[in-house]
């Protein structure tokens, strides 16, 4: 016969009650308590609080209710919250079954082939730990038949989250859910806590990555990964309901803060998975590259000639160029910077984005004079898709520059109202790190050491950049 690995539950009568029949009624009340909100596509992804469920059961309740549809795998990723631990950057289980009074709850054969793609290790410490098994018995509650990837997040900068989120991604389908298992403010006083959570939230449903990034918010770094996934794929964020420890049951004066917000994506919006055709953060295929260069193409002579924009057919462009994104468009002129303007931020599909930045690098940028008719043929374009900034993180600040070496990402540094970026192209004209951190600092109106000041806020991403020379 053979043996499994079982991990037992750890937080059983303490978190939640530790007797099957009394944790059935409990969840069923939460859910029965629990309005239904209805969304206008399928729910793939969940971020739900991990407290007692005194506290936050009726507050994950709303997140669980939404799920209509069935889902074989699961992923669940929360953060560190095992004292001891030793230092890691992502851990999977080696256990083939994580165990609660409801049964056992079978781990996902991905969960070993995440072993082997080097991003991933196995930590058993970070498992002593109630984030994941919280979340276990609500998951047996809605759902029938499904296996789960248990992932906890360790000490991780901006390149490993983005690593990490790249590999999960591979994995969901459309038989995927995400639980992103994570509080909000710790032990602010009532008011305090809902104004800085109020914050949070929003930029959670609005996949604000740079906003998040300062949310008070102990699964943060599993949030960042859900955040990536979800603007790669095009979901769209929807606050379920917020609530705090002083509405639930507990004192006003020190408050923990708890949120459920679902991330669905629209019916027919798009794909689950990329085309062969793929490269980067984000993939196109030669077909859609070439659509969007010609429509860069045909906004900026238009632009150039004074005429108004003609409305654009949105059912021309394939499904992927109606996925929010942030772009830039750049102008080069016999081989020099003609005018370069974007978004950092999505904020509209990425045709649209496309169209908007032609004409602001065209007509706009306060560097260069207006492009005219007579400089069209000289003029090549190039478009550059943005993966979602990620914040640099403390840990990681001292040894900035080796980190900036190593990749040549695109950064973003921003303090106060000071604010610039520099595309990954720029590391050619600018290959010395600390010179392209000065030439930074100084673009945005800050002195040229900016950089080393920890108030500074410096984020990285990576581009997809095709121009019309080589639309592949």
């Amino acid at each position: 016969m053979q043996k499994y690995k079982v991990r037992p539950p750890v937080v059983a009568g303490q978190f939640y009650p530790g007797s099957a029949g009394d944790l059935k009624r409990e969840i069923a009340g939460y859910l029965n308590q629990a309005a239904l909100t209805d969304l206008p596509g399928a729910v793939k992804a969940l971020i739900v609080p991990h407290a007692g469920y005194v506290y936050s059961g009726l507050v994950a309740a709303y997140g669980y209710k939404a799920l209509k549809d069935s889902y074989k795998r699961v992923f669940v990723l929360a953060s560190n919250h095992a004292r001891g631990t030793p230092p890691f950057k992502f851990s999977v289980p080696a256990a083939d079954y994580f165990e609660t009074p409801l049964g056992r709850v079978k781990v996902s054969s991905v969960a070993p082939r995440l072993l082997e793609s080097g991003v991933f290790t196995n930590i058993e410490a970070a498992y002593d730990a109630h984030v994941i098994e919280v979340q276990l018995p609500f998951l047996q509650t809605v759902l029938a038949d499904f296996e789960i990837v248990p992932i906890v997040t360790g000490w991780v900068d901006e390149k490993a989250l983005r690593e990490a989120a790249r590999v999960i991604a591979g994995y969901v389908d459309a038989d995927t859910l995400i639980v992103v298992s994570s509080d909000l403010s710790h032990y602010h006083p009532y008011e305090e806590a809902v104004s800085l959570d109020r914050v949070c939230i929003k930029a959670l449903e609005d996949l604000d990555m740079a906003a998040a990034a300062r949310c008070e918010a102990c699964g943060l770094d599993a949030a960042a990964i859900l955040l990536s996934i979800a603007r790669e794929r095009g979901w769209k964020g929807k606050i379920l309901d917020y609530r705090n420890s002083g509405d639930t049951a507990g004192s006003k004066a020190q408050v923990v803060g708890y949120s459920a917000i679902a991330y669905y994506t629209e019916l027919g919006a798009r794909r689950e998975s990329p085309d062969e055709a793929v490269d980067g953060e984000r993939g196109f295929s030669e077909m859609e590259k070439r659509a969007l260069l010609r429509l860069s193409r045909e906004t900026l002579h238009v632009a150039a000639s004074g005429r108004k924009l003609p409305k654009i057919e949105a059912g021309s462009f394939p499904p992927n160029l109606h996925v929010p994104a942030a772009c830039f468009v750049t102008l080069h002129k016999r081989g020099q910077l003609r005018g370069c303007i974007g978004h950092l931020v999505a904020r509209m599909p990425l045709y649209e984005c496309v169209v908007e930045n032609t004409v602001h690098a065209a007509l706009h940028d306060g560097r260069f004079d207006a492009v005219v008719p007579h400089e069209l043929s000289q003029i090549e374009i190039e478009v550059s898709v943005l993966s979602p900034p990620l914040p640099v993180n403390e840990a990681s600040r001292a040894r900035l520059t080796d980190l900036l070496a190593q990749r040549h990402p695109g950064v973003i540094i921003s303090r106060g109202p000071y604010q610039s970026t520099f595309l990954p192209q720029v590391w050619e004209q600018l290959p010395d790190t600390e010179h392209f951190l000065s030439n930074l600092c100084r673009k945005a109106g800050m002195e040229s050491r900016c950089w080393q000041d920890s108030a500074t806020q410096v984020s990285t991403y990576d581009v997809t950049a095709f121009n019309e020379h080589q639309p592949g």
